[in-house]
């Protein structure tokens, strides 16, 4: 798989002149799977074409051309963990025990049914283990199977602003007592809700919310900004006090994501701005919410931020599509 973390804007994509697939957004992650059409022949090279075209504009700043955020390249076996598919959630939270609810979607692109062991080991910022599951299924030819495997921590310790503790989710995926594929997820335990009278309470306590906006570019650089740039910003930005970030009018970038994790930034995550149709959009309003959903820093989504669409009968329209 060849996986874009942005682009912009419209993009297509071609591997040896095979098109893989267009892109409308300039801020939502994308992905195309290139087995068929990679030459394994070292005689001849492999092209992997990226076209690009940046005269619609999706907000009102300058939004630069091209590739401007990591591309990836992802090699895994014909049985492996979906991209993004792995969900970590902790529907039940006290002080003596947290309970884990980790799902994971398998994928089997082989021509035969296969019978796979899932083995789940939660890991404490020590690297040790602290829950575990075991989990067995048949995954049918061709086809899916969603794990879901519950575990529970013992008096666990709870992610904050002032204290941001990390958990790790490590997913090993078994066939015939080999691993064919692993994954490790980043996650925090924690709780919160909004008061329509007290505001925002993070772990039963009440903190008030001291918010910033920011843009993806940075002065003197650009929109292609590289990863420590993320943590400068958003440390600048912690030690003067704030504790709320608003990714302007887009999808935030993986890496500044996993920034306010670790630093402990609240995160109000703008899913996507310019909303056009619901059928183009709302994919991509959904691949960044799985894609995102993992980070214990976010605590709010937004849509049609400033949009032209933005109180009318038909914006309306597309967000109810989106938010049902």
């Amino acid at each position: 798989f060849v996986l874009f973390d942005g682009v912009y804007r419209e993009s297509d994509v071609w591997m040896n002149y095979a098109h893989l697939g267009h892109n409308q957004s300039g801020y939502t992650s994308f992905y195309h799977d290139i087995t068929d059409y990679v030459r394994t022949d070292n005689r001849i090279p492999n092209g992997l074409r990226v076209r690009v075209d940046a005269r619609r504009h999706e907000q009102d700043m300058y939004e630069g051309c091209g590739i401007y955020r990591h591309v990836w390249l992802i090699v895994t076996n014909k049985i492996h963990i979906d991209m993004w598919g792995t969900f970590v959630s902790t529907p039940e939270i006290s002080k003596n025990k947290a309970t884990i609810k980790v799902e994971t979607k398998l994928l089997n692109e082989t021509t035969a049914a296969q019978d796979i062991t899932l083995e789940l080991q939660i890991l404490n910022s020590k690297n040790e283990i602290v829950a575990s599951a075991v989990s067995k299924a048949a995954v049918p030819a061709n086809g899916t199977h969603q794990f879901e495997q519950t575990t529970t921590i013992k008096k666990p310790h709870l992610w904050d602003i002032d204290d941001p503790y990390l958990y790790k989710a490590y997913v090993v995926v078994k066939s015939g007592g080999k691993i064919i594929d692993a994954q490790e997820t980043p996650f925090g335990i924690r709780t919160f809700y909004f008061d329509a009278d007290k505001g925002f309470f993070l772990n039963g306590r009440h903190v008030k919310l001291r918010g910033f906006n920011a843009h993806y570019d940075f002065a003197g650089l650009g929109t292609a900004i590289p990863d420590r740039i993320h943590w400068n910003a958003m440390m600048a930005m912690k030690t003067a006090g704030f504790n709320l970030f608003r990714s302007s009018h887009n999808p935030a970038t993986p890496q500044r994501l996993d920034v306010c994790d670790q630093i402990g930034m609240l995160v109000w995550d703008e899913v996507e701005r310019k909303l056009e149709s619901a059928e183009l959009e709302l994919p991509l309003v959904h691949d960044t919410i799985i894609r995102d959903r993992n980070h214990p820093s976010i605590i709010l989504w937004s849509l049609e931020n400033e949009s032209p669409l933005e109180s009318t009968v038909f914006g309306t329209n597309i967000l109810n599509q989106a938010t049902a």
